[in-house]
Protein backbone atom coordinates (compact mmCIF):
# COMPACT_ATOMS: atom_id res chain seq x y z
CA UNK A 1 0.00 0.00 0.00
CA UNK A 2 1.02 3.82 -0.27
CA UNK A 3 3.70 4.81 2.18
CA UNK A 4 5.09 1.35 2.97
CA UNK A 5 9.00 1.03 2.68
CA UNK A 6 10.55 -1.35 -0.41
CA UNK A 7 13.68 -3.04 -0.78
CA UNK A 8 15.26 -3.48 -4.50
CA UNK A 9 13.86 -6.80 -5.50
CA UNK A 10 11.30 -7.02 -3.40
CA UNK A 11 8.23 -8.83 -5.00
CA UNK A 12 6.27 -6.12 -5.87
CA UNK A 13 3.22 -7.92 -7.43
CA UNK A 14 2.49 -11.68 -9.46
CA UNK A 15 1.05 -10.55 -12.98
CA UNK A 16 -1.40 -13.05 -14.67
CA UNK A 17 -1.60 -14.06 -18.32
CA UNK A 18 -3.10 -17.20 -20.08
CA UNK A 19 0.27 -18.45 -20.31
CA UNK A 20 2.50 -17.87 -17.47
CA UNK A 21 2.29 -16.50 -14.03
CA UNK A 22 5.24 -14.03 -13.11
CA UNK A 23 6.39 -12.16 -10.05
CA UNK A 24 7.36 -8.73 -10.53
CA UNK A 25 9.93 -7.24 -8.53
CA UNK A 26 11.09 -3.76 -7.50
CA UNK A 27 14.17 -2.14 -9.28
CA UNK A 28 14.62 0.51 -6.86
CA UNK A 29 14.56 0.68 -2.68
CA UNK A 30 12.13 3.30 -1.31
CA UNK A 31 8.37 3.69 -0.53
CA UNK A 32 5.09 3.14 -2.33
CA UNK A 33 4.57 7.16 -3.53
CA UNK A 34 1.66 5.72 -5.27
CA UNK A 35 0.13 2.62 -6.67
CA UNK A 36 -1.69 3.05 -10.21
CA UNK A 37 -4.32 -0.25 -9.95
CA UNK A 38 -5.82 -2.15 -6.90
CA UNK A 39 -5.73 -5.87 -6.47
CA UNK A 40 -7.43 -7.89 -9.20
CA UNK A 41 -7.58 -4.81 -11.75
CA UNK A 42 -6.13 -5.30 -15.69
CA UNK A 43 -3.08 -3.68 -16.20
CA UNK A 44 -2.23 -2.09 -19.27
CA UNK A 45 1.05 -3.35 -20.91
CA UNK A 46 3.84 -0.87 -20.54
CA UNK A 47 2.30 1.48 -17.96
CA UNK A 48 3.76 1.72 -14.59
CA UNK A 49 2.08 0.24 -11.89
CA UNK A 50 3.54 2.05 -9.01
CA UNK A 51 5.59 5.31 -8.06
CA UNK A 52 8.52 4.51 -5.82
CA UNK A 53 10.07 7.31 -3.89
CA UNK A 54 14.03 7.23 -3.41
CA UNK A 55 16.45 9.39 -1.69
CA UNK A 56 17.76 10.10 -5.19
CA UNK A 57 14.74 10.59 -7.31
CA UNK A 58 11.48 11.78 -7.39
CA UNK A 59 8.12 9.89 -6.82
CA UNK A 60 6.49 11.26 -10.31
CA UNK A 61 9.61 10.99 -12.50
CA UNK A 62 8.76 11.10 -16.62
CA UNK A 63 8.19 7.73 -18.15
CA UNK A 64 11.32 5.84 -19.45
CA UNK A 65 10.04 4.92 -23.40
CA UNK A 66 9.74 1.44 -24.17
CA UNK A 67 12.60 -0.43 -25.81
CA UNK A 68 14.00 -3.86 -26.78
CA UNK A 69 17.56 -4.74 -25.15
CA UNK A 70 18.54 -4.85 -28.36
CA UNK A 71 17.13 -1.09 -28.95
CA UNK A 72 18.56 -0.16 -25.80
CA UNK A 73 21.94 -1.39 -26.82
CA UNK A 74 22.20 0.47 -29.76
CA UNK A 75 21.33 3.66 -28.56
CA UNK A 76 24.10 3.53 -26.22
CA UNK A 77 26.47 2.72 -28.84
CA UNK A 78 25.40 6.01 -30.66
CA UNK A 79 25.26 7.99 -27.61
CA UNK A 80 22.07 8.96 -28.55
CA UNK A 81 18.85 10.27 -26.66
CA UNK A 82 15.86 7.54 -26.53
CA UNK A 83 13.77 10.20 -25.46
CA UNK A 84 13.77 12.11 -29.17
CA UNK A 85 13.26 8.60 -31.49
CA UNK A 86 10.08 7.89 -32.84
Amino acid sequence: KEGDPIAAFYRLVEVQSDKATVEITSRYAGTIAKLQYNAGDIAKVGLPLCYIQTQDAQADPAPAPLASPAVRNLVRLHNLDITKIK
